[in-house]
């Protein structure tokens, strides 16, 4: 298997992780009030788009692009709530996608 397949795979893989990642925030930070981070919704759902696409072997810009523009958003913001002993802390999963999002092409 060449680099940049493997390299899209562990992508996907932590797109995957990043989608669990958010729906754990948003179930332990409203229905459990524990320690967590607020959930970014919108960058679940683009990572859900993606997975979606990949899943079904397409390849569309505008999905991969509104991936490309959360991702940026995620690794540019500041969180809101400064959680201690955060439960779910993905930045560096988002970082890292974000850093190699050329891959995110090779559908």
């Amino acid at each position: 298997m060449d680099s940049n397949k493997q390299m899209q795979e562990k992508l996907v893989a932590k797109i995957r992780q990043i989608v669990v990642d958010e729906k754990f925030k948003l179930d332990a930070f409203y229905l459990c009030g524990a320690a967590s981070s607020l959930p970014n919704q919108k960058l679940q759902k683009a990572c859900e788009k993606y997975l979606e696409m990949v899943d079904h072997k397409q390849k569309d810009a505008t999905v991969i692009n509104g991936l490309i523009a959360e991702l940026e958003n995620a690794v540019a913001s500041k969180a809101k709530v400064m959680v201690v002993g955060d439960l779910v802390n993905n930045k560096a999963d988002i970082k890292e996608v974000f850093d190699h999002r050329e891959h995110l092409w090779n559908v």
